[in-house]
């Protein structure tokens, strides 16, 4: 993402769900995956709005559990 990290590009996406005045039932669910696991940049995504964090390296069945938690799988 050329000029943008990961947290500009979910401050983008927050803004414009609610420019178009989305419902929350109807907003993006967010996954931060990064190998920043400094809290403060943990933080700031979660203030900014991201639904969870996940620090690498990760085990595929811990992407699973994340995504179920989120109701995105079965």
């Amino acid at each position: 993402m050329p000029g943008l990290d990961g947290t500009q590009v979910l401050q983008v996406i927050r803004g414009l769900e609610k420019a178009y005045l989305m419902e929350k039932d109807n907003l993006s669910k967010i996954l931060m995956v990064t190998a920043h696991s400094d809290p403060k940049i943990v933080k700031t995504s979660i203030v900014a709005g991201c639904n969870d964090y996940i620090v690498k390296p990760y085990k595929k069945e811990f992407i699973v559990e994340k995504l179920k938690n989120l109701g995105l799988v079965d």
